[in-house]
């Protein structure tokens, strides 16, 4: 399922960051154009600024993760061990993406690589209690989400359709709500939810709060909630809509979706378990979880006439653009009204091109009152 999916958080945070916020009256940091040349798959200048970076911050355990990931994709395999073990020495404790993290295949095998891993583990027992256990359950909660109503709204007597944006794991109902204002907030309202669970390594290393889909820890497999924790926030997301339609002028009864990253593969995920509410995604650096790519669900998103439009950097480090590739394959197989656009030099991040494809398609989609 999706834990072994998860992306490289922090590299996804701050890809986004420069280009989600205002702009700003000094330019962005070193760290921020190195994490933002890996999105765009121009390894060489990622490294050059990854190293003055850390040079001047060498307590960034993020960057130096990073960093150990473009040396070791330009085959430099001392110099990628080197900044896994400067990494791991300046804090970072995320045990698990490291072991399925395909930028570090060429150095998992090294004995160094494993005993900066047992350093993370180590750590990590010597803040819990000795020979715990633990299980999962599910709990009730209150959740966030924002909405972001048109400035005639107050003024007005009409009522308007419903798009919903889902953030990438990592980032904010705030920050990815910031598209709105990219978009044009005329003629539509948006709905912005949070998903449910805290990153950790996304707030340490930006010091900012990100929030992800997936619980920290992982659920083992046998566990019975391991199939139920997609659904859930799959659940909650068309929540929030059928609340804002409680509070607000809404148009008609289905939405569209707005995903980026982990945020596209939930607006695939909710399209495929509630077909007969969604109307139109929009689905840039994702991917359609096979779990939820039955024969069953695609003939009902064909049944239900939803239209899907697919984006994606052909040089992504974060999400293989083949997801996207094949799914053009599968969606034309199954009679589903989509489209495919491949960009060269956008990567992960949401770069200006990505952003007008967005822009066109909430202009002629998402206000589209039917």
């Amino acid at each position: 399922m999706f834990p072994h999916r998860q992306l490289l958080l922090t590299t996804l945070l701050l890809i986004l960051s420069p280009l989600l916020l205002p702009a700003q009256t000094i330019g962005p940091s070193w760290k921020d154009i190195g994490t933002q040349m890996i999105g765009a798959g121009k390894l060489d200048s990622a490294q050059f600024y990854l190293e003055r970076w850390v040079e001047a911050d060498p307590g960034d355990e993020g960057s130096w993760y990073n960093l150990s990931c473009v040396y070791a994709l330009q085959g430099e395999k001392e110099s990628a061990l080197n900044a896994w073990e400067m990494s791991v020495a300046a804090g970072w404790d995320d045990a698990e993406h490291p072991l399925r993290d395909s930028d570090l295949e060429s150095i998992r095998s090294d004995p160094r690589f494993t005993t900066a891993l047992e350093k993370i583990n180590s750590r990590l027992e010597q803040n819990a209690p000795k020979d715990y256990i633990r299980n999962f359950l599910e709990t009730k909660t209150v959740g966030t989400y924002v909405v972001l109503l048109p400035e005639d709204y107050e003024k007005s007597n009409r009522s308007y359709p419903l798009c919903i944006i889902l953030h990438g794991s990592g980032s904010t109902e705030l920050g990815h709500g910031r598209l709105a204002d990219r978009f044009g907030r005329d003629g539509v309202i948006y709905v912005v939810p949070r998903a449910p669970y805290t990153h950790s390594s996304a707030h340490k290393s930006s010091g900012n709060l990100g929030f992800t889909a997936w619980p920290l820890e992982k659920i083992d497999s046998l566990d019975p909630l391991y199939n139920q924790v997609g659904p859930m926030y799959a659940e909650w997301i068309m929540n929030c809509a059928e609340d804002v339609r409680n509070r607000y002028r809404v148009s008609n009864d289905k939405v569209t979706i707005l995903g980026h990253s982990q945020g596209a593969a939930f607006s695939f995920i909710t399209a495929a378990l509630y077909p007969a509410h969604v109307r139109s995604i929009f689905a840039y650096a994702g991917y359609f979880p096979e779990e939820y790519r039955t024969a069953e669900r695609l003939a009902a998103l064909k049944e239900n006439g939803v239209e899907i439009t697919l984006a994606h950097g052909i040089v992504d480090n974060v999400v293989d653009p083949e997801e996207s590739r094949r799914l053009d394959s599968t969606l034309s197989e199954s009679g589903i009204p989509h489209t495919l656009t491949l960009y060269e030099e956008t990567g992960h991040a949401i770069l200006p091109d990505v952003m007008e494809q967005m822009k066109d398609w909430v202009e002629k989609v998402a206000r589209r009152e039917k």
